[in-house]
């Protein structure tokens, strides 16, 4: 963390302000990111088209590391905050978004864009960083001329023991939230208040407007891709004391659903657990517009639970289970602003919102994590997802498996993530075959190191 003191009376006379602000002691942080991504028979790589559907569209010749099978992104993000003075505070995050040339020999596509489209039909190999060397690029769902965006910008007011937050905003809510697991994350436009007069509990209530893609980071759109036109509303109450943390939401989608979310961490004796259990509930008139004359869409109810006990100083054995209801057109236990990730304790890396989230899944996962002493942790993890026949999931009535092995260290002040990920019918990860309800097994790979200043 630095402190960088600059006047604001330029900036003020600019706008036409007949004040001189001067800003003392901004706080400046931020982090940089080098992202990599290689995939073998992943519809999700370049080579075999964004939202590949057959093995018709694998190349047996492009499998990982392979130039055409590889993502790439480096990111800056820098963030700045600052006391206004009366009990305001403002903070803002400028993202950078780059290629830095990655493109020319080892990737043929990016993690994410600013401003680019996908397009399920064109497919381009980059060839400049400004988008200028290709019209496809647009469509294809590289990085365009726009390579910078505001994640952030708000403004925080204190009221005794109350705290207003308004504008682009990350959230942490179990519903709606801001994924961390691509180069930059999502962010949202919101309003936050914050009440704290009673020990150890916090009051909550929100309203969410709209949210970016991880995939195009520089458009905010309604939540949903723009289905819920007329945002989110949440309240909540989050209790904490000793080894015993609970909390419970309830959110209204006008027009859409109304959902709840509640959760409670214990530690009984050295076993930690996680209870879980949470719901959509559609409204009335959604129904009528969405079902058919055998079947309605049904409401969404998950209930999961997990456990984690030290087997060793240096290694711990996880053990999650979950049980998902719901049709095919029900919505998954996701998350509402982006639809990819969920918060289930079954989740893995690729068995994510649409795989241990889809309606009618009964989902197992095993982890065992071992502390490498200096060399970082190493966690190994197997899932196994049932889907039934009313699953969301583009593999219902199959059983989906996830192989998942990652790998944590810090090296010089770099946060390093290595990853291998083995999938078998897992939506969205591998591609189905031809002939068969089943898919073709998938490999990823995933590096990704940060350094936070």
């Amino acid at each position: 963390m630095k402190s960088l003191r600059i006047s604001m009376a330029v900036a003020v006379a600019l706008s036409g302000s007949a004040y001189a602000v001067d800003l003392a002691n901004i706080k400046v942080s931020g982090q940089a990111t080098l992202y990599y991504q290689t995939m073998e028979n992943n519809p999700q790589a370049p080579w075999y088209a964004i939202g590949g559907k057959t093995d018709a569209q694998i190349k047996d010749d492009k499998g990982l590391f392979h130039k055409d099978a590889s993502l790439a992104n480096v990111g800056l993000s820098v963030n700045f905050s600052a006391d206004l003075g009366y009990d305001f505070s403002f903070g803002a995050r400028l993202n950078v978004l780059e290629t830095l040339g990655l493109e020319h020999n080892l990737v043929s596509g990016t993690m994410q864009n600013i401003n680019g489209q996908l397009d399920n039909d064109n497919v381009a190999v980059r060839t400049s960083i400004t988008g200028t060397g290709s019209a496809n690029l647009k469509t294809a769902g590289l990085m365009t001329d726009d390579e910078w965006y505001w994640g952030e910008a708000y403004l925080i007011k204190k009221l005794g023991s109350s705290l207003v937050k308004a504008g682009r905003q990350s959230l942490d809510t179990p519903l709606v939230y801001s994924e961390d697991w691509n180069v930059m994350p999502n962010t949202y436009d919101a309003v936050v208040a914050l009440n704290q007069s009673v020990p150890n509990l916090t009051l909550v209530g929100a309203y969410v407007s709209k949210g970016n893609s991880h995939k195009t980071l520089g458009q905010f759109s309604t939540l949903a891709g723009g289905a819920v036109v007329d945002g989110a509303y949440a309240v909540a109450g989050v209790y904490g004391v000793g080894n015993l943390k609970a909390q419970a939401w309830y959110y209204t989608v006008p027009t859409v659903a109304d959902a709840f979310w509640a959760d409670v961490d214990a530690d009984l004796s050295g076993v930690k657990v996680t209870a879980q259990v949470a719901s959509f509930m559609y409204d009335d008139e959604l129904q009528k517009a969405i079902k058919t004359d055998t079947q309605p869409a049904d409401d969404t109810t998950a209930y999961a639970l997990r456990a984690s006990y030290k087997v060793a100083p240096s290694t711990t054995l996880c053990v999650a289970a979950s049980q998902t209801t719901g049709d095919q057109k029900s919505h998954n236990i996701a998350n509402v602003g982006t639809g990819v990730k969920t918060k289930l304790v079954t989740a893995t890396i690729s068995g994510d919102g649409d795989v241990a989230g889809a309606t009618d899944t009964t989902a197992m996962k095993f982890t065992l994590t071992q502390g490498l002493a200096d060399y970082g942790t190493l966690g190994v993890s197997y899932a196994q997802y049932q889907h039934g026949e009313d699953s969301s999931s583009s593999f219902a009535d199959e059983t989906a498996s996830v192989i998942e092995a990652v790998y944590k260290h810090k090296v010089m002040g770099v946060d390093l993530l290595a990853a291998y990920i083995y999938d078998k019918n897992v939506n969205g990860w591998t591609v189905k075959k031809s002939t068969e309800t089943e898919s073709e097994t998938a490999s990823t790979i995933r590096v990704v190191a940060r350094y936070n200043f």
